[in-house]
């Protein structure tokens, strides 16, 4: 069943449209997009603006690193019991891919801009 909240009026189109897009795939992701999207809602100040840039993408613990760990997580068969379900080739295949994807995630994601951003707010 989807959010009924996810539908995220003022948010712009291409994040309305995303936000669509993904709801109703599971409960929980669409309380994460509900989440998200009262986090652009709520930033309405420049420092809870500057708190969510921190949050989402800037240096340090962020959404994009843990992102990229539940990835990680969900294409493990030691950490995901529906992994080791698969024949070995596909399950190897599946723990290769979102390991990668986690690494070059965290590896070239640019969260110092997102902390310049946040810098610059609070000078």
């Amino acid at each position: 069943m989807a959010s009924t909240r996810t539908a995220a009026v003022g948010l712009g189109g291409d994040v309305e449209g995303i936000l669509g897009d993904l709801a109703g795939i599971s409960p929980a992701l669409d309380r994460v997009l509900d989440g998200l999207a009262d986090l652009a809602r709520e930033a309405t100040t420049p420092v809870a603006t500057a708190d969510a840039l921190l949050a989402l993408a800037g240096d340090g613990p962020n959404v994009v690193e843990l992102i990229g760990r539940i990835i990680t997580r969900l294409g493990d068969p030691y950490t995901n019991p529906a992994m080791a379900a698969l024949p070995i080739g596909p399950s190897r295949t599946v723990q290769r891919a979102t390991e990668q994807y986690a690494v070059y995630l965290t590896a070239w994601a640019p969260a110092h801009l997102p902390t310049e951003a946040a810098a610059a707010i609070h000078d």
